[in-house]
């Protein structure tokens, strides 16, 4: 898994829970990648910060999934979404709803509509 480095003093918003790290925030890649990876996240200390989707090709180059290390398998992305679904069913109505909603469920750049049984 290849490891992006960030700029010195860029890792602050990152330990505050923003989900967005710029690419002009990034110093360095070290290891192999294709757009779209999961890939390591480290300050310039070389101090853990996280996992992140990364596109070399956005401004908004790394968009994080989790702070721990923890695998981002199968098992991660189902959590997240019997998440999502748990947190609709407490406040939306189950047959009509925003189920993912990208951010704010802690898995960017995904949107999920539910109407009735097709999402």
């Amino acid at each position: 898994m290849a490891k992006v480095f960030l700029r010195k003093t860029r890792e602050t918003r990152v330990r505050s829970g923003h989900p967005w790290i710029y690419l002009s925030e990034i110093e360095k890649v070290e290891g192999d990648f294709e757009n779209g990876d999961v890939v390591d996240v480290y300050s310039c200390k070389n101090t853990y910060l996280g996992r992140a989707f990364y596109n070399p090709k956005s401004q908004i180059a790394l968009r994080m999934l989790t702070l721990h290390d923890e695998p981002v398998d199968e098992n991660f992305f189902r959590r997240r979404v019997q998440d999502a679904w748990a947190y609709r069913l407490r406040f939306a109505d189950p047959n009509s709803c925003r189920l993912i909603f990208s951010e704010s469920d802690f898995l960017p750049g995904l949107i999920v509509d539910k109407f009735a049984d097709v999402l």
